[in-house]
């Protein structure tokens, strides 16, 4: 999105885009440029550093993610657990890797159409070794 953007999608005023648009620029994430304009500095596809302070947002944030239905057109949650082997994993780390190149991919094609023509979409792709814990009765 550009300044203009994101100042009148989010109400802001200038000060207040400004100001939001400097911890990012401190960060060295974006660049601020001169007339309102910036840069990033990171791949669309960056990975979080593990409880790094994008990764605490997140964590912060993540009950407004999941707090959804996933019913609506486009949306879609799975959780898949089963047992594989170290290159099963491996496989589907590059896959996940390959789907979030694609993303950014469609996010740097889609670019060009207005903000009236894109809407805001997460895409949420996490794969972890899985030990669950018995922490109520229906779980022993």
């Amino acid at each position: 999105m550009t300044f203009d953007e994101i100042k009148a999608t989010y109400i802001l005023s200038l000060a207040e885009s400004i100001g939001l648009l400097a911890r990012p620029d401190k960060l060295s994430f974006i660049e601020l440029l001169p007339n309102n304009r910036f840069k990033l500095n990171v791949a669309r596809t960056f990975s979080w550093l593990p409880n790094g302070p994008i990764m605490q947002a997140f964590k912060n944030n993540e009950a407004d993610f999941f707090d959804n239905e996933f019913a609506n057109f486009g949306a879609v949650l799975f959780l898949l657990i089963a047992r594989l082997s170290q290159s099963s994993r491996m496989v589907l780390v590059d896959s996940s890797k390959r789907v979030a190149r694609e993303f950014s991919d469609q996010v740097h094609e889609d670019a060009r159409l207005s903000t009236t023509q894109r809407e805001s979409v997460s895409l949420l792709i996490a794969t972890r070794s899985l030990h669950l814990q018995a922490k109520s009765s229906h779980l022993r």
